[in-house]
């Protein structure tokens, strides 16, 4: 028959014990057999293979004594001190010997039952994390003491915890699932905070040694310090319902929040493990080029007390840091990017969600620090952030444009003017210069921040008066619970709208920085970059990114002087620039488009002295193309199409010369200054003696006037004012 023995201490059954104990317990009660009775007193096992008195000595009767020690510990003490000598004996039992496993197990199910329900009680963890290094250990050994070092971690005292952090950080090695080292990171996160120099030096962490476990730590506090403070913690993270956050996937998502192990309850806990990461990370366990990153993410935050911390650290390590690593810019690019990344499972491609447009901001502005590596081997890189950057800004327009249209419903729209008129938004931060930047090493990020701070004192704003928005609109009425929602709809839509406007500027400082600092660009990045600005300034039709655009066109004309075959090869560039001179837009935009133009002429005249194949063909086309914006009744156009005809084409051209000659009897004066100075070399008094020596070459004067005749009956209906100057020339 089997007994059972009842503890007191957590009113429940521990063991089973066989019938052959059973004298033995009625000896022990009797206090015939003294040296069992303490449960204090040295208690040693014998081995399995041993003889213990002359006898040979089974592992089945070892673990019947362990299980009749641990039924007698009738408090804590005696529970726990028998707990610090047996408990990974038993898992080395239980690893060892198949044929009492069943009966190890249900020993170890006694045990947790009441570990669990008497969180006093402590555990030899570091005995627990020596026999989870072993590396002979089964897999029985390794979840188990994983399973118990989880449980006891947290129960010791604060400076116990810091001791053990170094053996803490030497199990994540490479052996070891990473559930498992996740779960061991998130013990850690309300400890690293009190650590000190102090209580715990730079060589007792002897992080230093340990490479591998230097970079499972900063990427999983680089998660930590990316979680937005809206986090769900879930058991299933691939599912629908799932909302997966800005710069993560599913498989990242679950590593921070899952309900299982994730310490991180509410966002106060996420901030102040935030803070603790930061104040880690500037202890110096870790290198400078190790450490800025994390910092960054942290100094990009939206609650001041994380970005405070990180702000006089990352000052330091911006002198620290060599920025033309290419090892280093290539790891923030592959966050920027969303890339995979080194410890992500094999087999698993999943894509990540681009990084929070504030975070990406903030890492632009430091890789701008660097002119060699990231226009030189990194440019393919370089180019892709910066066409992501804009793309962003695209797609963003188009998501928030149903939205803006479902605000602006007749019901809605008097309650939405009320919102947004009682609280107008303030003007977005400046953003800086990056040649400031390099040049000024040391006040640009303080200036950063503070723009950076400024936006996050209007995001805060702007969330502040949503939560109140939803905590009130319980208790109203149908008219003001859709002002509310009107109210909540434009808070948000001012903030996403000053990321854009961010998100775009930086885009265009990395094509920018990428055309002042490199000195060869490969062509297909260069046609990358191209088809990126493009549709950046062509198909974004928004007014708040007019400055944007405008700073688009400057640089469409920089790469096009620099790439023309992709000019001359595509016919339709140029008449898509003509057109944008005469569509209703702001003026800035119109300028900016003519000022790309002039540059394009200059490229074109390269090119025609050169005698670039690919012009031939597109020079009558582009003849036309300057008689059809002559006709057009914006002055823009017709400005820029006589300086096209100035410019590419010689002083012997017939038709461009006739179309000049219009030009000098246009109404806007701008024109005629422009046709004047296209045509100052046949102004000139002197130019007689130049065209008797034939170094000014004039138009045949039968063929001007057929050309003459030609275009009259075409175009019968002619302002006079533009045929005097050709009858003048004529003459």
């Amino acid at each position: 028959f089997d007994f059972r023995v009842w503890c007191y201490s957590c009113k429940c059954t521990l063991s089973v014990l066989p019938a052959a104990l059973l004298l033995s317990l009625l000896k022990i009660l009797e206090g015939q057999v003294p040296n069992m009775s303490s449960c204090g007193e040295t208690y040693t096992m014998a081995p399995a293979t041993g003889t213990l008195s002359g006898e040979f000595v089974r592992p089945g009767d070892d673990i019947q004594r362990l299980a009749l020690r641990i039924s007698l510990a009738d408090i804590d003490e005696q529970f726990e001190k028998v707990i610090h000598k047996s408990l990974v004996f038993i898992l080395r039992y239980l690893a060892k010997f198949e044929d009492h496993r069943k009966k190890l197990m249900e020993l170890l199910g006694d045990v947790t039952r009441r570990l669990k329900c008497r969180p006093a009680i402590q555990i030899p963890v570091h005995e627990l994390f020596v026999a989870y290094n072993d590396p002979e250990c089964s897999t029985y050994l390794t979840n188990f003491s994983h399973m118990y070092i989880r449980m006891g971690y947290p129960r010791m005292p604060l400076l116990e915890q810091i001791r053990l952090l170094p053996v803490l950080y030497a199990s994540l090695t490479d052996n070891k699932p990473i559930v498992q080292r996740d779960v061991l990171l998130h013990l850690t996160l309300p400890v690293i905070g009190h650590v000190t120099v102090d209580n715990c030096s730079r060589r007792e962490m002897e992080l230093h040694e340990l490479p591998v476990q230097r970079r499972f730590i900063s990427e999983f506090y680089s998660l930590v310090l990316l979680l937005p403070y809206r986090f769900e913690r879930l058991i299933r993270f691939d599912s629908n319902d799932a909302t997966i956050p800005d710069g993560f996937n599913a498989y990242d998502y679950s590593r921070v929040a899952h309900d299982r192990f994730s310490m991180i309850h509410s966002a106060e806990d996420l901030e102040k493990f935030k803070v603790a990461v930061v104040n880690f990370f500037s202890r110096g366990f870790f290198p400078a080029d190790e450490s800025i990153l994390p910092l960054l993410f942290a100094n990009a935050d939206t609650r001041h007390s994380v970005v405070s911390a990180s702000d006089r650290q990352l000052h330091i390590l911006d002198r620290l840091v060599d920025w033309e690593d290419e090892a280093l810019l290539t790891h923030i690019f592959d966050w920027f990017l969303g890339r995979r990344r080194e410890f992500d499972p094999k087999g698993r491609s999943e894509p990540r969600r681009p990084l929070n447009p504030q975070v990406r901001v903030r890492l632009g502005t430091f890789l701008l620090r660097s002119r060699l590596t990231l226009v030189g081997p990194l440019a393919p890189d370089l180019i892709e952030a910066a066409v992501l950057s804009l793309r962003a800004v695209s797609s963003q327009n188009e998501t928030v444009a149903p939205a803006v249209a479902a605000a602006a419903t007749p019901t809605a729209t008097s309650a939405t003017n009320a919102a947004c008129t009682a609280a107008p938004p303030p003007p977005p931060p400046p953003i800086p210069n990056p040649s400031m930047c390099t040049a000024h090493a040391n006040n640009c990020p303080s200036a950063a921040s503070a723009a950076l701070e400024q936006q996050q004192q209007q995001q805060t704003s702007a969330i502040s008066a949503t939560n109140a928005t939803d905590s009130s609109s319980d208790q109203t009425e149908s008219p003001g619970a859709t002002a509310a929602s009107n109210q909540q709809r434009c808070g948000q839509s001012v903030a996403s709208r000053i990321q854009q406007r961010r998100l775009a500027e930086l885009g265009l400082n990395f094509l920018n920085h990428f055309l002042d600092n490199a000195i060869s660009i490969p062509t297909t990045t260069s046609i990358r970059a191209l088809r990126g600005l493009i549709n950046f300034v062509y198909e974004n039709t928004s007014d708040d990114f007019v400055p944007s655009r405008a700073r688009g066109f400057e640089l469409l004309s920089r790469f096009l002087a620099r790439e023309p075959d992709y000019l001359l090869k595509d016919p339709g560039q140029l008449p898509r620039l003509f057109d944008v001179l005469s569509e209703d837009i702001a003026p800035d935009l119109k300028t900016a488009a003519a000022h790309c133009l002039r540059r394009l002429a200059v490229t074109f005249q390269e090119a025609q002295r050169l005698n670039h194949p690919a012009l031939r063909s597109q020079l009558v086309k582009l003849e036309r193309l300057l008689y059809e914006n002559m006709e057009r009744s914006d002055p823009l156009s017709r400005l820029v199409a006589v300086n096209f005809a100035g410019v590419i084409y010689p002083p012997d051209h017939i038709p461009t010369r006739y179309l000049i000659l219009q030009a000098l009897g246009d109404k806007d004066a701008r024109v005629r200054a422009e046709a004047r100075n296209a045509f100052s070399i046949f102004l000139d008094p002197n130019v007689a003696n130049d065209i008797v020596y034939g170094r000014v070459k004039l138009p045949s004067f039968v063929e001007f006037v057929n050309h003459d005749t030609q275009h009259s009956r075409k175009n019968p209906f002619i302002d006079v004012e533009r045929l005097i100057p050709v009858v003048q020339f004529i003459r």
